[in-house]
Protein backbone atom coordinates (compact mmCIF):
# COMPACT_ATOMS: atom_id res chain seq x y z
CA UNK A 1 0.00 0.00 0.00
CA UNK A 2 3.25 2.47 0.96
CA UNK A 3 4.78 1.63 -2.61
CA UNK A 4 1.68 2.03 -4.22
CA UNK A 5 0.91 5.59 -2.69
CA UNK A 6 5.07 6.38 -3.31
CA UNK A 7 4.13 5.69 -6.82
CA UNK A 8 0.90 7.53 -7.49
CA UNK A 9 3.08 10.62 -5.16
CA UNK A 10 5.86 10.77 -7.90
CA UNK A 11 3.84 10.48 -10.83
CA UNK A 12 1.38 13.13 -9.62
CA UNK A 13 4.76 15.50 -8.64
CA UNK A 14 6.60 14.62 -12.05
CA UNK A 15 2.96 15.48 -13.60
CA UNK A 16 2.48 19.05 -11.47
CA UNK A 17 6.54 19.82 -12.19
CA UNK A 18 6.14 19.17 -16.06
CA UNK A 19 2.35 21.92 -16.09
CA UNK A 20 4.55 24.08 -14.24
CA UNK A 21 7.66 24.03 -17.01
CA UNK A 22 4.45 24.45 -19.94
CA UNK A 23 2.71 26.97 -17.69
CA UNK A 24 5.97 29.09 -17.79
CA UNK A 25 7.18 28.55 -21.02
CA UNK A 26 3.67 29.73 -22.67
CA UNK A 27 3.68 32.94 -20.44
CA UNK A 28 6.96 33.65 -20.89
CA UNK A 29 5.70 33.36 -25.08
CA UNK A 30 3.12 35.72 -24.07
CA UNK A 31 5.21 38.07 -22.82
CA UNK A 32 7.65 38.22 -25.83
CA UNK A 33 4.70 38.50 -27.82
CA UNK A 34 3.58 41.23 -25.80
CA UNK A 35 6.88 42.95 -26.30
CA UNK A 36 6.56 42.15 -29.73
CA UNK A 37 3.25 44.19 -29.95
CA UNK A 38 4.70 46.72 -28.04
CA UNK A 39 7.75 47.56 -30.73
CA UNK A 40 5.39 48.92 -32.52
CA UNK A 41 4.23 51.66 -30.43
CA UNK A 42 7.31 54.01 -31.39
CA UNK A 43 6.41 54.99 -34.34
CA UNK A 44 4.38 52.18 -35.58
CA UNK A 45 6.92 49.65 -37.46
CA UNK A 46 8.43 46.88 -36.23
CA UNK A 47 11.90 47.13 -34.52
CA UNK A 48 13.65 43.37 -34.28
CA UNK A 49 16.65 44.85 -32.61
CA UNK A 50 14.04 46.13 -29.75
CA UNK A 51 12.73 42.85 -29.51
CA UNK A 52 16.30 41.05 -29.69
CA UNK A 53 17.46 43.55 -26.58
CA UNK A 54 14.18 42.84 -24.76
CA UNK A 55 14.19 38.92 -25.44
CA UNK A 56 17.35 38.84 -23.11
CA UNK A 57 15.81 39.61 -19.65
CA UNK A 58 12.87 37.08 -21.35
CA UNK A 59 14.81 34.16 -21.31
CA UNK A 60 17.03 34.90 -18.49
CA UNK A 61 13.89 35.35 -16.54
CA UNK A 62 12.61 32.14 -17.51
CA UNK A 63 15.86 29.74 -17.08
CA UNK A 64 15.68 31.54 -13.74
CA UNK A 65 12.37 30.53 -12.62
CA UNK A 66 12.83 26.89 -14.26
CA UNK A 67 16.03 26.43 -12.42
CA UNK A 68 14.81 27.68 -9.01
CA UNK A 69 11.48 24.80 -9.33
CA UNK A 70 13.50 22.29 -10.41
CA UNK A 71 15.68 23.43 -7.30
CA UNK A 72 12.42 23.31 -5.26
CA UNK A 73 11.43 19.82 -6.41
CA UNK A 74 14.91 18.06 -5.28
CA UNK A 75 14.61 19.46 -2.21
CA UNK A 76 11.41 18.16 -1.65
CA UNK A 77 12.46 14.73 -2.73
CA UNK A 78 14.92 14.93 -0.30
CA UNK A 79 13.02 15.74 1.76
CA UNK A 80 10.01 13.31 1.53
CA UNK A 81 13.01 10.80 1.46
CA UNK A 82 13.99 11.83 4.96
CA UNK A 83 10.46 11.38 6.22
CA UNK A 84 9.86 8.38 4.18
CA UNK A 85 13.60 6.94 6.55
CA UNK A 86 12.08 8.33 9.40
CA UNK A 87 9.06 7.02 8.94
CA UNK A 88 9.78 3.26 8.55
CA UNK A 89 11.95 3.42 11.58
CA UNK A 90 8.88 4.84 13.75
CA UNK A 91 6.07 2.42 12.64
CA UNK A 92 4.61 0.52 15.07
CA UNK A 93 2.08 -2.57 14.41
CA UNK A 94 -1.41 -2.10 13.48
CA UNK A 95 -4.02 -3.92 15.23
CA UNK A 96 -5.75 -6.39 13.22
CA UNK A 97 -8.53 -4.98 12.94
CA UNK A 98 -7.38 -1.43 11.72
CA UNK A 99 -8.20 -0.65 8.37
CA UNK A 100 -6.45 2.36 5.89
CA UNK A 101 -8.57 4.56 4.11
CA UNK A 102 -7.47 6.72 0.81
CA UNK A 103 -10.63 8.78 1.42
CA UNK A 104 -10.21 12.56 1.98
CA UNK A 105 -10.69 12.42 6.00
CA UNK A 106 -12.05 15.92 8.15
CA UNK A 107 -9.18 17.09 10.82
CA UNK A 108 -12.41 15.57 13.07
CA UNK A 109 -11.86 11.82 11.79
CA UNK A 110 -8.20 12.22 12.41
CA UNK A 111 -8.88 11.67 16.06
CA UNK A 112 -10.58 8.29 15.78
CA UNK A 113 -7.47 7.46 13.83
CA UNK A 114 -5.69 4.05 14.21
CA UNK A 115 -2.09 4.49 15.44
CA UNK A 116 0.31 4.10 12.96
CA UNK A 117 3.45 6.78 13.36
CA UNK A 118 5.31 7.22 16.70
CA UNK A 119 4.41 10.31 19.10
CA UNK A 120 8.14 11.92 17.96
CA UNK A 121 7.01 12.03 14.14
CA UNK A 122 6.81 15.20 12.51
CA UNK A 123 5.93 16.99 9.29
CA UNK A 124 8.15 19.78 8.09
CA UNK A 125 6.47 23.15 7.47
CA UNK A 126 8.24 22.70 3.79
CA UNK A 127 6.26 19.56 2.60
CA UNK A 128 3.19 20.80 0.58
CA UNK A 129 1.06 17.01 1.15
CA UNK A 130 -2.34 18.47 3.04
CA UNK A 131 -3.88 17.08 5.94
CA UNK A 132 -5.97 14.35 4.18
CA UNK A 133 -2.77 13.50 2.06
CA UNK A 134 -1.14 12.41 5.20
CA UNK A 135 -4.32 10.82 6.44
CA UNK A 136 -4.50 8.59 3.18
CA UNK A 137 -1.06 7.13 3.22
CA UNK A 138 -0.77 6.31 7.01
CA UNK A 139 -3.03 7.34 10.00
CA UNK A 140 -1.87 9.32 12.38
CA UNK A 141 -1.91 9.12 16.07
CA UNK A 142 -3.31 11.78 18.95
CA UNK A 143 0.01 13.18 19.99
CA UNK A 144 0.76 14.07 15.81
CA UNK A 145 -2.99 15.24 15.29
CA UNK A 146 -2.18 17.76 17.81
CA UNK A 147 1.21 18.46 16.62
CA UNK A 148 -0.44 18.34 12.78
CA UNK A 149 -3.07 21.23 14.58
CA UNK A 150 -0.54 23.29 15.70
CA UNK A 151 1.43 23.05 12.70
CA UNK A 152 -1.71 24.15 10.31
CA UNK A 153 -1.88 26.65 13.24
CA UNK A 154 1.23 28.56 12.25
CA UNK A 155 0.16 28.50 9.05
CA UNK A 156 -2.38 31.23 9.27
CA UNK A 157 -0.98 34.08 7.60
CA UNK A 158 -0.37 36.93 9.82
CA UNK A 159 -0.59 39.56 6.90
CA UNK A 160 -3.09 41.51 6.97
CA UNK A 161 -5.63 41.17 4.06
CA UNK A 162 -7.80 44.20 4.84
CA UNK A 163 -4.52 46.41 3.42
CA UNK A 164 -4.57 44.40 0.51
CA UNK A 165 -7.91 44.80 -0.49
CA UNK A 166 -7.61 48.49 0.12
CA UNK A 167 -4.60 48.65 -1.87
CA UNK A 168 -6.71 47.68 -4.25
CA UNK A 169 -9.70 50.43 -4.47
CA UNK A 170 -6.39 52.65 -4.14
CA UNK A 171 -5.46 51.45 -7.66
CA UNK A 172 -8.57 51.59 -8.78
CA UNK A 173 -8.84 55.20 -7.85
CA UNK A 174 -5.87 56.39 -8.93
CA UNK A 175 -6.81 54.73 -12.56
CA UNK A 176 -10.33 56.45 -11.88
CA UNK A 177 -8.91 59.83 -11.74
CA UNK A 178 -6.60 59.32 -14.65
CA UNK A 179 -9.84 58.34 -16.69
CA UNK A 180 -11.38 61.28 -15.58
CA UNK A 181 -8.73 63.24 -16.59
CA UNK A 182 -8.80 61.52 -19.93
CA UNK A 183 -12.39 62.09 -20.59
CA UNK A 184 -13.14 65.10 -19.10
CA UNK A 185 -10.13 67.28 -19.49
CA UNK A 186 -11.73 70.52 -19.10
CA UNK A 187 -12.56 69.49 -15.21
CA UNK A 188 -8.64 70.08 -14.22
CA UNK A 189 -7.91 72.36 -17.38
CA UNK A 190 -10.58 74.78 -17.30
CA UNK A 191 -10.82 74.29 -21.27
CA UNK A 192 -13.97 74.17 -22.97
CA UNK A 193 -16.01 70.48 -23.13
CA UNK A 194 -15.48 68.83 -26.40
CA UNK A 195 -18.78 69.60 -28.13
CA UNK A 196 -19.11 65.24 -29.03
CA UNK A 197 -18.54 64.60 -25.19
CA UNK A 198 -20.91 67.08 -24.04
CA UNK A 199 -23.57 64.97 -26.07
CA UNK A 200 -22.82 62.09 -24.85
CA UNK A 201 -23.29 63.21 -20.92
CA UNK A 202 -26.28 61.44 -19.45
CA UNK A 203 -27.35 64.46 -17.12
CA UNK A 204 -26.39 68.51 -16.21
CA UNK A 205 -24.76 67.43 -13.02
CA UNK A 206 -22.60 64.33 -14.59
CA UNK A 207 -20.09 66.79 -14.90
CA UNK A 208 -20.32 67.35 -10.97
CA UNK A 209 -20.43 64.25 -10.08
CA UNK A 210 -17.23 63.36 -12.79
CA UNK A 211 -15.28 65.74 -10.97
CA UNK A 212 -16.32 64.73 -7.22
CA UNK A 213 -15.58 61.45 -7.95
CA UNK A 214 -12.07 62.50 -8.79
CA UNK A 215 -11.45 64.52 -6.15
CA UNK A 216 -12.56 61.58 -3.73
CA UNK A 217 -10.73 59.49 -5.50
CA UNK A 218 -7.33 61.88 -4.77
CA UNK A 219 -7.41 60.92 -1.57
CA UNK A 220 -6.72 57.47 -2.45
CA UNK A 221 -3.02 58.80 -2.94
CA UNK A 222 -2.61 59.90 0.56
CA UNK A 223 -3.92 56.46 1.29
CA UNK A 224 -0.71 54.59 -0.09
CA UNK A 225 0.90 57.42 1.88
CA UNK A 226 -0.77 55.98 5.12
CA UNK A 227 -0.22 52.06 3.74
CA UNK A 228 3.65 52.59 3.30
CA UNK A 229 3.49 54.12 7.05
CA UNK A 230 1.65 51.40 8.85
CA UNK A 231 3.17 48.66 7.20
CA UNK A 232 6.71 50.11 7.52
CA UNK A 233 6.46 52.19 10.98
CA UNK A 234 5.67 48.46 12.87
CA UNK A 235 8.31 47.53 14.95
CA UNK A 236 10.44 44.99 13.29
CA UNK A 237 14.41 44.57 14.65
CA UNK A 238 15.73 44.85 11.25
CA UNK A 239 19.42 46.20 9.90
CA UNK A 240 19.76 49.51 8.49
CA UNK A 241 21.43 48.05 5.24
CA UNK A 242 18.74 45.26 5.07
CA UNK A 243 15.79 47.67 5.02
CA UNK A 244 17.41 50.02 2.39
CA UNK A 245 18.79 47.29 0.45
CA UNK A 246 14.96 45.73 0.00
CA UNK A 247 13.58 48.99 -0.43
CA UNK A 248 15.81 49.10 -3.81
CA UNK A 249 15.17 45.93 -5.16
CA UNK A 250 11.38 46.28 -4.71
CA UNK A 251 10.84 49.75 -5.29
CA UNK A 252 13.60 51.96 -6.72
CA UNK A 253 14.73 49.03 -9.32
CA UNK A 254 11.58 48.41 -10.44
CA UNK A 255 10.59 52.30 -10.98
CA UNK A 256 14.33 52.60 -12.98
CA UNK A 257 13.16 49.53 -15.56
CA UNK A 258 9.57 51.47 -16.02
CA UNK A 259 11.27 54.64 -16.37
CA UNK A 260 13.03 53.17 -19.55
CA UNK A 261 9.42 51.68 -20.46
CA UNK A 262 8.10 55.05 -20.76
CA UNK A 263 11.15 56.24 -22.78
CA UNK A 264 10.92 53.46 -25.27
CA UNK A 265 7.64 54.02 -26.10
CA UNK A 266 7.81 57.58 -26.65
CA UNK A 267 11.05 56.75 -29.03
CA UNK A 268 13.68 58.52 -26.99
CA UNK A 269 15.23 55.52 -26.05
CA UNK A 270 16.81 54.18 -29.69
CA UNK A 271 19.18 54.37 -30.87
CA UNK A 272 21.32 53.75 -27.53
CA UNK A 273 24.34 55.93 -26.82
CA UNK A 274 26.25 57.11 -24.00
CA UNK A 275 24.74 59.90 -24.10
CA UNK A 276 21.40 59.06 -24.03
CA UNK A 277 21.35 56.51 -21.79
CA UNK A 278 23.15 59.39 -19.28
CA UNK A 279 20.53 62.09 -19.77
CA UNK A 280 17.94 58.70 -19.35
CA UNK A 281 19.39 58.24 -15.67
CA UNK A 282 19.39 62.10 -15.08
CA UNK A 283 16.26 62.82 -15.69
CA UNK A 284 15.33 59.45 -13.48
CA UNK A 285 17.21 61.10 -10.88
CA UNK A 286 16.05 64.73 -11.01
CA UNK A 287 12.61 63.51 -11.24
CA UNK A 288 11.79 64.79 -15.11
CA UNK A 289 8.22 62.84 -15.28
CA UNK A 290 6.78 64.59 -18.39
CA UNK A 291 6.10 60.92 -20.08
CA UNK A 292 5.11 59.65 -16.94
CA UNK A 293 3.40 62.56 -13.92
CA UNK A 294 1.90 59.89 -11.85
CA UNK A 295 5.34 58.71 -10.81
CA UNK A 296 5.52 61.52 -8.40
CA UNK A 297 3.58 59.60 -5.78
CA UNK A 298 6.47 56.53 -6.02
CA UNK A 299 9.16 59.78 -6.08
CA UNK A 300 6.88 60.89 -1.78
CA UNK A 301 7.45 57.24 -1.21
CA UNK A 302 10.76 56.32 -1.62
CA UNK A 303 11.75 59.84 0.04
CA UNK A 304 9.47 58.81 3.28
CA UNK A 305 11.59 54.94 3.12
CA UNK A 306 14.90 57.23 4.18
CA UNK A 307 12.87 57.97 7.60
CA UNK A 308 10.87 54.98 8.44
CA UNK A 309 13.96 52.96 10.26
CA UNK A 310 14.25 55.48 12.44
CA UNK A 311 10.28 56.11 12.88
CA UNK A 312 10.09 52.87 14.24
CA UNK A 313 12.23 53.36 16.99
CA UNK A 314 10.60 56.32 18.12
CA UNK A 315 7.20 54.66 17.54
CA UNK A 316 8.01 51.84 19.37
CA UNK A 317 8.12 53.10 23.15
CA UNK A 318 5.71 56.13 22.46
CA UNK A 319 2.47 55.64 23.94
CA UNK A 320 -1.18 55.07 22.29
CA UNK A 321 -2.85 57.66 24.02
CA UNK A 322 0.34 59.99 22.79
CA UNK A 323 0.38 58.93 19.54
CA UNK A 324 -3.77 59.52 19.76
CA UNK A 325 -2.71 63.22 20.72
CA UNK A 326 -0.31 63.69 17.69
CA UNK A 327 -2.50 62.22 15.21
CA UNK A 328 -5.11 64.85 16.35
CA UNK A 329 -2.28 67.19 16.03
CA UNK A 330 -1.58 66.36 12.45
CA UNK A 331 -5.34 66.66 11.59
CA UNK A 332 -4.86 70.62 12.99
CA UNK A 333 -1.45 71.24 11.51
CA UNK A 334 -2.97 70.05 8.16
CA UNK A 335 -5.58 72.84 8.54
CA UNK A 336 -3.26 75.32 8.87
CA UNK A 337 -0.85 74.25 6.06
CA UNK A 338 -3.78 74.75 4.11
CA UNK A 339 -5.82 77.67 5.18
CA UNK A 340 -3.24 79.74 7.06
CA UNK A 341 0.35 80.89 6.37
CA UNK A 342 1.32 79.42 9.52
CA UNK A 343 5.02 78.52 7.99
CA UNK A 344 5.90 75.98 10.84
CA UNK A 345 3.32 73.53 10.43
CA UNK A 346 4.29 71.66 6.84
CA UNK A 347 7.09 69.98 9.58
CA UNK A 348 4.15 67.57 10.15
CA UNK A 349 1.28 68.78 8.32
CA UNK A 350 2.70 67.19 4.80
CA UNK A 351 3.58 63.28 4.11
CA UNK A 352 4.84 62.43 6.45
CA UNK A 353 2.20 63.23 8.86
CA UNK A 354 0.09 61.23 6.98
CA UNK A 355 2.39 58.12 7.10
CA UNK A 356 1.91 58.69 11.25
CA UNK A 357 -2.08 58.75 10.54
CA UNK A 358 -1.57 55.23 8.72
CA UNK A 359 0.63 53.73 11.47
CA UNK A 360 -2.48 55.18 13.87
CA UNK A 361 -5.22 54.48 12.50
CA UNK A 362 -4.08 50.80 11.63
CA UNK A 363 -3.40 50.17 15.38
CA UNK A 364 -5.60 47.47 16.97
CA UNK A 365 -6.47 50.36 19.79
CA UNK A 366 -7.62 52.51 17.22
CA UNK A 367 -10.79 50.71 16.00
CA UNK A 368 -12.86 52.36 19.02
CA UNK A 369 -12.78 55.18 16.68
CA UNK A 370 -14.24 53.24 12.88
CA UNK A 371 -17.62 54.67 13.23
CA UNK A 372 -17.09 57.68 13.77
CA UNK A 373 -14.14 58.21 11.38
CA UNK A 374 -16.81 56.66 8.94
CA UNK A 375 -19.31 59.11 9.52
CA UNK A 376 -16.90 61.71 9.78
CA UNK A 377 -15.40 60.74 6.52
CA UNK A 378 -18.88 60.36 4.51
CA UNK A 379 -19.85 63.99 5.73
CA UNK A 380 -16.35 65.07 3.63
CA UNK A 381 -17.50 63.35 0.50
CA UNK A 382 -20.66 65.26 0.86
CA UNK A 383 -18.67 68.36 1.86
CA UNK A 384 -16.60 67.88 -1.52
CA UNK A 385 -19.77 67.89 -3.68
CA UNK A 386 -21.33 70.84 -2.15
CA UNK A 387 -17.98 72.33 -2.86
CA UNK A 388 -17.79 71.50 -6.58
CA UNK A 389 -21.47 72.56 -7.15
CA UNK A 390 -20.60 76.17 -5.31
CA UNK A 391 -17.67 76.54 -7.68
CA UNK A 392 -19.56 75.60 -11.02
CA UNK A 393 -22.41 77.90 -10.25
CA UNK A 394 -19.97 80.60 -9.94
CA UNK A 395 -18.10 80.10 -12.53
CA UNK A 396 -14.79 79.28 -10.40
CA UNK A 397 -14.22 75.62 -11.98
CA UNK A 398 -11.07 73.24 -10.61
CA UNK A 399 -9.22 76.49 -8.89
CA UNK A 400 -12.58 77.54 -6.90
CA UNK A 401 -12.87 74.20 -4.64
CA UNK A 402 -9.32 72.41 -5.21
CA UNK A 403 -7.36 74.88 -2.83
CA UNK A 404 -10.29 74.03 -0.32
CA UNK A 405 -9.63 70.78 -0.38
CA UNK A 406 -6.36 68.64 -1.40
CA UNK A 407 -3.94 67.41 -0.56
CA UNK A 408 -3.28 69.00 2.65
CA UNK A 409 -6.55 69.40 4.51
CA UNK A 410 -8.71 68.55 7.29
CA UNK A 411 -11.35 67.23 4.68
CA UNK A 412 -8.93 64.99 2.64
CA UNK A 413 -7.72 63.78 6.00
CA UNK A 414 -10.74 62.43 7.47
CA UNK A 415 -11.77 61.03 3.97
CA UNK A 416 -8.80 58.55 4.11
CA UNK A 417 -9.38 57.88 7.49
CA UNK A 418 -12.63 57.05 6.51
CA UNK A 419 -11.40 54.68 3.91
CA UNK A 420 -9.48 53.31 6.82
CA UNK A 421 -12.81 52.43 8.69
CA UNK A 422 -14.90 51.16 6.34
CA UNK A 423 -12.10 48.28 5.49
CA UNK A 424 -11.62 47.68 8.80
CA UNK A 425 -15.46 47.61 9.14
CA UNK A 426 -16.19 45.00 6.84
CA UNK A 427 -17.29 41.47 8.16
CA UNK A 428 -13.93 39.34 9.77
CA UNK A 429 -15.18 36.24 7.45
CA UNK A 430 -14.39 38.07 4.46
CA UNK A 431 -11.04 37.98 5.24
CA UNK A 432 -10.04 34.77 6.32
CA UNK A 433 -6.29 32.89 5.73
CA UNK A 434 -7.36 29.67 7.46
CA UNK A 435 -6.62 27.19 4.90
CA UNK A 436 -10.24 24.46 5.53
CA UNK A 437 -10.74 21.35 3.71
CA UNK A 438 -12.56 22.47 0.77
CA UNK A 439 -9.68 24.06 -1.73
CA UNK A 440 -12.44 25.53 -2.98
CA UNK A 441 -13.78 27.70 -0.07
CA UNK A 442 -14.95 31.32 -0.01
CA UNK A 443 -12.35 32.95 1.73
CA UNK A 444 -9.47 31.04 0.49
CA UNK A 445 -10.45 32.12 -2.96
CA UNK A 446 -10.79 35.80 -1.81
CA UNK A 447 -7.07 35.37 0.07
CA UNK A 448 -5.36 34.29 -3.20
CA UNK A 449 -6.79 37.09 -4.96
CA UNK A 450 -6.06 39.75 -2.63
CA UNK A 451 -2.26 38.37 -2.09
CA UNK A 452 -2.16 37.51 -6.48
CA UNK A 453 -3.37 41.18 -6.68
CA UNK A 454 -0.50 42.80 -3.89
CA UNK A 455 2.22 40.83 -4.96
CA UNK A 456 1.48 42.73 -8.61
CA UNK A 457 0.13 45.89 -7.21
CA UNK A 458 3.24 47.98 -7.49
CA UNK A 459 3.82 47.30 -11.22
CA UNK A 460 0.28 47.40 -12.20
CA UNK A 461 0.34 51.06 -11.11
CA UNK A 462 3.20 51.84 -12.94
CA UNK A 463 2.53 50.23 -16.01
CA UNK A 464 -1.35 51.57 -15.74
CA UNK A 465 -1.02 54.86 -17.31
CA UNK A 466 0.08 53.15 -20.97
CA UNK A 467 -2.72 50.90 -20.72
CA UNK A 468 -4.86 53.45 -20.30
CA UNK A 469 -4.17 55.51 -23.48
CA UNK A 470 -3.60 52.56 -25.20
CA UNK A 471 -7.20 51.46 -24.82
CA UNK A 472 -7.87 55.25 -25.49
CA UNK A 473 -5.96 54.54 -28.55
CA UNK A 474 -3.75 57.69 -27.74
CA UNK A 475 -0.85 59.04 -25.79
CA UNK A 476 -1.70 62.07 -23.40
CA UNK A 477 0.38 64.88 -24.74
CA UNK A 478 1.87 66.74 -22.11
CA UNK A 479 3.02 69.23 -24.00
CA UNK A 480 2.16 70.67 -27.32
CA UNK A 481 5.91 69.71 -28.66
CA UNK A 482 4.93 65.92 -27.39
CA UNK A 483 1.51 66.49 -28.97
CA UNK A 484 2.81 67.43 -32.09
CA UNK A 485 6.20 65.59 -32.42
CA UNK A 486 5.41 62.03 -30.86
CA UNK A 487 2.05 62.07 -29.80
CA UNK A 488 -0.02 61.23 -33.39
CA UNK A 489 3.03 58.28 -34.22
CA UNK A 490 2.88 56.91 -30.78
CA UNK A 491 -1.25 56.57 -30.88
CA UNK A 492 -1.49 55.12 -34.27
CA UNK A 493 1.51 52.43 -33.02
CA UNK A 494 -0.10 51.64 -29.90
CA UNK A 495 -3.76 51.82 -31.32
CA UNK A 496 -2.09 49.13 -34.34
CA UNK A 497 -0.12 46.74 -32.03
CA UNK A 498 -2.52 44.34 -31.29
CA UNK A 499 -6.07 45.39 -32.16
CA UNK A 500 -6.37 47.77 -35.31
CA UNK A 501 -6.01 47.54 -39.22
CA UNK A 502 -2.84 45.57 -39.70
CA UNK A 503 -2.44 44.43 -36.21
CA UNK A 504 -1.44 40.99 -35.54
CA UNK A 505 -4.87 40.37 -34.04
CA UNK A 506 -7.18 42.35 -36.64
CA UNK A 507 -8.73 39.09 -38.07
CA UNK A 508 -10.00 38.27 -34.72
CA UNK A 509 -10.95 41.24 -33.44
CA UNK A 510 -12.19 43.60 -36.45
CA UNK A 511 -10.18 47.16 -37.06
CA UNK A 512 -10.86 49.63 -34.04
CA UNK A 513 -9.37 47.52 -31.32
CA UNK A 514 -11.60 44.84 -29.00
CA UNK A 515 -11.02 47.36 -25.98
CA UNK A 516 -11.53 50.88 -27.65
CA UNK A 517 -14.75 49.54 -29.58
CA UNK A 518 -16.32 48.57 -26.13
CA UNK A 519 -15.69 52.01 -24.73
CA UNK A 520 -17.28 54.06 -27.91
CA UNK A 521 -20.30 51.83 -27.85
CA UNK A 522 -20.54 52.23 -24.43
CA UNK A 523 -20.07 56.00 -25.01
CA UNK A 524 -22.37 56.19 -28.06
CA UNK A 525 -25.19 53.91 -26.80
CA UNK A 526 -25.05 54.66 -23.04
CA UNK A 527 -23.14 57.50 -22.53
CA UNK A 528 -19.97 58.70 -20.35
CA UNK A 529 -21.35 56.42 -17.11
CA UNK A 530 -20.55 53.41 -17.86
CA UNK A 531 -18.28 54.39 -20.90
CA UNK A 532 -16.20 55.76 -17.51
CA UNK A 533 -16.74 52.25 -15.20
CA UNK A 534 -15.57 50.17 -18.57
CA UNK A 535 -12.45 52.39 -19.20
CA UNK A 536 -11.27 51.90 -15.06
CA UNK A 537 -12.21 47.77 -14.92
CA UNK A 538 -10.37 47.46 -18.08
CA UNK A 539 -7.43 49.95 -17.00
CA UNK A 540 -7.04 48.20 -13.89
CA UNK A 541 -7.49 44.31 -14.94
CA UNK A 542 -4.89 44.87 -18.11
CA UNK A 543 -2.71 46.93 -15.49
CA UNK A 544 -2.75 43.57 -13.18
CA UNK A 545 -2.00 40.97 -15.65
CA UNK A 546 0.79 42.98 -17.53
CA UNK A 547 2.66 44.04 -14.74
CA UNK A 548 2.79 40.49 -13.39
CA UNK A 549 3.80 39.11 -16.84
CA UNK A 550 6.89 42.36 -16.84
CA UNK A 551 7.21 41.41 -13.05
CA UNK A 552 7.80 38.07 -13.23
CA UNK A 553 9.51 37.43 -17.41
CA UNK A 554 11.59 40.95 -17.23
CA UNK A 555 12.15 42.04 -14.32
CA UNK A 556 13.30 39.11 -12.64
CA UNK A 557 16.30 38.94 -14.35
CA UNK A 558 17.72 42.20 -13.56
CA UNK A 559 16.12 42.04 -9.60
CA UNK A 560 17.95 38.56 -9.66
CA UNK A 561 21.18 40.31 -10.49
CA UNK A 562 20.86 42.98 -8.37
CA UNK A 563 20.75 40.37 -5.09
CA UNK A 564 23.87 38.35 -6.74
CA UNK A 565 25.86 41.92 -6.90
CA UNK A 566 24.19 42.52 -3.10
CA UNK A 567 25.18 39.13 -1.91
CA UNK A 568 28.75 39.28 -3.43
CA UNK A 569 29.44 42.97 -1.22
CA UNK A 570 27.99 41.36 1.79
CA UNK A 571 30.39 38.38 2.06
CA UNK A 572 33.98 40.86 1.05
CA UNK A 573 36.02 40.88 4.35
Amino acid sequence: MTKLFKHDSDNTSSETAMRGVVQNCVLAAVTLALLFAMSFAVDGEFHPSHLVLLAVPVFFSLALKLTSAARRKASDAAEVSENSVAHKASVVPKAPEASVSSDVQTSSECSSCTPTLHSNYSVSSNTRSTHSDICGISVIDASTHKYHVAEMAAKVSTRDSRLDLLRLFAIAGVICIHAVDAMFPSITTGAPLDPAMLARIPDAGALDLYAAIRTCCYGFNIVYIMISGALLMRWKDEPLKDFYLKRVSKVLLPLLIYYFFYQWQNGLLFPLSASRIAGIFRGFFTADIELCPFYWLIYIIISLYLIYPFMRHMMKDLPYPALTVLAAGIAIFSGLVAYTPFVFAPVIGFWLGYAILGYWVTRPESRRFDWFLLIFGALQAVVIYLLIRRSTLDGTGYGGYMGLVTPYTPIMVFLCLGYFAFIYRLPARLFSDVRDARPKAAADIRSRFLRFFSKYSFSAILVHWWVLYFILGRFYPQTAAAASASASANAAGIFRSLFSTGGIFHSFFLSGGIFRMIYDTLLNVTGTHLALIWLVAADLVLSVLIGALLEEYVLKAPLWLWDKLCSAASRRP
